[in-house]
């Protein structure tokens, strides 16, 4: 399982049930997607034989559907992990905060705001 370094929001509890969707029956792959097009988190539950990455367009409104595309295509079933928002910029950042606002990253964006009196 490879998670995105921009998802603070991901519990432990959030990856043992992505670990868990990837390693049901019937399943030997898992992606999430972000809501900007691309993907937080992708599985493979045995060692894949192709490369099913390499060509995959990064960073674009379309890089997750592609690459989901692109494990069926190489015979992997694919569970569909929760959707998140990845942190790209201030806006997302307030987002993510306000989704898991316990966490340290919220209070990180708190401060932010504050230092910057009130911006976003």
């Amino acid at each position: 399982m490879q998670i995105g370094m921009d998802t603070p929001q991901v519990t432990s509890e959030l990856l043992d049930r992505c670990l868990e969707a990837t390693f049901q029956p019937g399943v030997n792959a898992s992606i999430g997607r972000a809501v900007d097009g691309g993907w937080w988190a992708i599985g493979l539950s045995e060692r894949w034989e192709l490369d099913v990455f390499t060509g995959v367009p990064m960073s674009t409104l379309a890089t997750a559907t592609i690459q989901l595309m692109r494990l069926e295509r190489a015979g992997y079933r694919v569970a569909q992990l929760p959707w998140l928002t990845d942190v790209d910029d201030i806006d997302d950042a307030v987002r993510v905060a306000d989704h898991a606002p316990d966490s340290r990253f919220a209070t990180v964006v708190a401060n932010l705001r504050r230092h910057l009196g009130g911006v976003a």
